[in-house]
């Protein structure tokens, strides 16, 4: 039956839905803890015939186990049957069963097995294994037919109680409520006249009950109003008057985009404000009004005077000036305020208009830094070129150095150094460039704890002995898509820095980690993300910083080193290699407290398997006559030395004029082309463009140590031109050429 929306809507129906749901409640709580204590009984009943069991039947079982008499223990098994709620008994030996007895249960059941042990000559020796499974079906029906039976009985009575209470509640109570909503509604408030009458009350015991007082007070109020009706429409008729004058003077202010004050100039306390005041501060207009401005401007000089303030506003007529002020909440904005000194009919104003100008200092903030990182890039571009030329020395010699030797000569261990530390510069200059132009990393599935493991000893040898450290990683994998020399780069910096802030020694701390984010603010410039993040964590217990100086040591040339010890470029390169990741960076410090980095990773599901460590296949050399044009002499000599150790035959140019009359002069010998792109006089791509009109084909590898996106700004090469970067790798310089030396085209 459906209820009607009036009484669905009725106190009564509210009450008799309380008391209903309120009882269904306490019964289904009662009849929950009677199941829960009815099925503790049931399973101790159980957990005692197991233990009977154990005490009583196994040794006998095991004697008669011991003898095979598989009879009588199919016999002992059924009579386990009959025991409580068994229905499946057997004995094993490991995995062959011996003898069982009922049907085996897979669902709602509990098992307990019994190894079985036969004491001969004085030790026991185990002969099989009792299994004993008990059906809990007939328990868990037993237990839901004794609920369903007491639900029901309950619910009878909740029934028949609650309709009790209905009816009593609707004859009390709720009729005479409806009368009096029939009274207001038919009635004027301020135009009582018809006393209100209730169904069983006479003006003898009109008070007799709370119902009763409720219809008493209702008629003298009715007789009371209408008098103080007409005083009030007096007065609000003033109000009125009141409200209208200053209606559109506030909606004027409050339409404002800036924050406007009026203040009293004799006590400096606001006397307005308008709605902007109270949202870019925090406080409630009534708050605002019960203060001044010296307590919304953040840092007051000591000598600071109202007097005089108010003076030189009088005498001038209004002030600009910038300033900062401070929110409810203790955080800071720079403001501009404008404030004029106004006289009027009633007395002198103070009316000072306040702009939040954090946008335009951000803009500023970013310009500066903009500036910044153009200056960052001219030098990283320029540098790149003669950096690479030193490197590719190293890595040359270094690496001839290693093909020269045999693997048990004792000065391999150290030419790998060498190797690996003009890998880590090599690294250092690209994050460089990446960092300064914007160009993306190449990034591939790195597991962060074996990166951490690889630089262990070189952390060691970079902090010193006077430095306790703790490696700690996390036990599972962390997988992330990243450059793992770049990575290491960015760790190394972190290592270095925190050396230099323990000159008395301390403790480092380097760990590994899992974290989740739900979204809150995150990280140093309060990010927002979601998802599973690996975790870097450099700490150290140094001098520490300040909070002004934490909010900027990812800018570049900032530095808080003396002069000669630190460019300011470390974390600013560290910042822009965590961003290229996809990741953020979150720094905590106090002066005296030490510091902690933390670097967040997105993790990935990408799998790799650590590295095997194999024998580079043997270099093939050959034949052919090479034209090596390059403007370094060190790095003519280097690839002279090199391309001659493995049987070619060199000549060299010194720059791209003189590489094609070295070509005219052995037109007929040379076979691949190796130039420099960039050249004095005449470019590696406007030689070899010349000598391709000469010679159709001719094969051609171009080397540079300028970064490729300056090469595309400059349109020297073509995108199918070969092309190897410096610093040059002898191997990969020897396969590169026989590659191309071999190819058909």
């Amino acid at each position: 039956m459906i209820m009607p929306n009036k009484f669905r809507e009725s106190i009564a129906f509210r009450l008799l839905f309380a008391v209903v749901m309120f009882s269904l409640a306490i019964t289904l709580f009662l009849a929950c803890v009677s199941l829960y204590f009815d099925y503790r009984k049931e399973m101790i009943s159980l957990e005692n015939d197991f233990r009977h069991i154990e005490k009583v039947e196994l040794q006998g079982m095991s004697e008669t186990l011991w003898v095979m008499n598989t009879e009588l223990l199919r016999t002992s098994l059924n009579g386990f049957l009959n025991i409580g709620h068994i229905k499946y008994a057997a004995i094993r030996y490991k995995e062959r069963l011996i003898v069982s007895a009922g049907t085996p249960q897979t669902e709602k059941s509990v098992q307990r097995q019994f190894p079985l042990y036969y004491t001969y000559n004085d030790r026991p020796v185990y002969i099989g294994t009792l299994l004993l499974t008990a059906s809990l079906k007939e328990v868990y029906d037993g237990l839901l037919a004794n609920m369903a039976r007491r639900l029901l009985y309950q619910g009878i009575q909740v029934f028949l109680i609650t309709l009790f209470m209905l009816v009593v509640f609707q004859f009390f109570v709720t009729r005479h409520l409806i009368t009096m909503a029939a009274y207001f509604r038919q009635e004027a408030p301020w135009e009582f006249g018809r006393p209100l009458v209730l169904a069983g009350y006479t003006s003898a015991d009109a008070k007799k009950d709370e119902i009763g007082q409720v219809a008493a007070a209702i008629n003298t109020m009715g007789a009371n109003m209408r008098t103080a009706f007409h005083e009030l429409e007096s007065e609000l008729q003033k109000r009125r008057q009141a409200e209208e004058a200053l209606h559109l003077f506030r909606k004027l202010i409050d339409q404002s985009n800036d924050a406007i004050f009026v203040t009293d100039p004799e006590t400096g306390r606001f006397l307005d404000v308008n709605d902007k005041a109270c949202q870019s501060l925090g406080y409630t207009r009534d708050e605002l009004l019960a203060m001044g401005t010296r307590n919304l401007v953040a840092d007051i000089p000591d000598d600071f005077s109202w007097e005089a303030h108010v003076n030189e506003l009088r005498q001038r007529g209004y002030l600009l000036s910038e300033d900062m002020y401070k929110r409810k909440d203790g955080t800071r904005f720079p403001v501009e305020v404008n404030v004029k000194y106004i006289t009027a009919e009633k007395g002198t104003y103070l009316l000072a208009v306040v702009r939040d100008v954090t946008e335009k200092k951000n803009l500023e903030d970013q310009l500066r830094h903009a500036q910044k990182l153009e200056a960052l890039g001219t030098l990283a571009g320029g540098v790149a070129h003669d950096f690479n030329n030193i490197l590719s020395a190293i890595v040359g010699y270094a690496g001839l150095m290693e093909m020269k030797s045999c693997q048990t000569d004792p000065n391999i261990p150290h030419i790998r150094e060498i190797l690996a530390a003009a890998e880590r510069a090599t690294n250092l200059t690209q994050s460089l460039l990446i960092f300064s132009r914007k160009q993306p990393a190449e990034l591939k599935p790195v597991d962060v704890n074996n990166m951490v493991d690889g630089v262990k000893k070189m952390v060691l040898r970079i902090i010193g002995e006077d430095i306790e450290t703790a490696i700690q990683l996390h036990p599972g994998r962390l997988m992330v898509m990243g450059d793992c020399g770049q990575l290491e780069q960015v760790l190394m910096n972190f290592v270095t820095n925190a050396r230099d802030a323990m000159p008395d020694g301390g403790a480092l701390t380097i760990t590994t980690g899992l974290y989740a984010l739900d979204g809150t603010a995150s990280g140093l410039y309060g990010q927002r993300l979601h998802g599973n993040f690996a975790v870097i964590s450099v700490s150290d217990t140094g001098m520490g910083m300040d909070e002004r100086t934490r909010e900027r040591i990812f800018e570049p040339f900032f530095t808080t080193k003396v002069s000669g010890k630190g460019t300011g470029l470390g974390l600013a390169i560290v910042y822009g290699i965590v961003k290229q990741h996809g990741g953020f960076i979150d720094c905590r410090s106090k002066p005296g407290k030490g510091t902690t980095f933390e670097v967040y990773l997105p993790i990935v599901a990408a799998d790799v398997r650590k590295p095997e460590e194999i024998l580079p296949p043997p270099v093939q050399g050959g034949t052919e006559t090479i034209l090596v044009a390059d403007d370094d002499e060190n790095i003519r000599r280097l690839t002279r030395e090199l391309l001659e150790a493995h049987g070619y035959s060199v000549i060299e140019a010194n720059d791209g004029l003189d590489a094609i009359d070295r070509f005219l002069q052995n037109r007929g010998r040379v076979q691949l082309l190796l130039f420099d792109v960039i050249m004095p006089r005449l470019s590696g791509a406007e030689a070899f463009a010349e000598i391709s009109r000469l010679s159709p084909g001719m094969k051609v590898l171009f080397i540079s140590g300028y970064a490729a996106d300056t090469l595309e700004r400059k349109q020297l090469l073509g995108e199918e031109l070969p092309l190897i970067g410096k610093p040059m790798r002898p191997r990969e310089l020897l396969s590169k050429i026989r590659e191309i030396l071999d190819s058909r085209e």
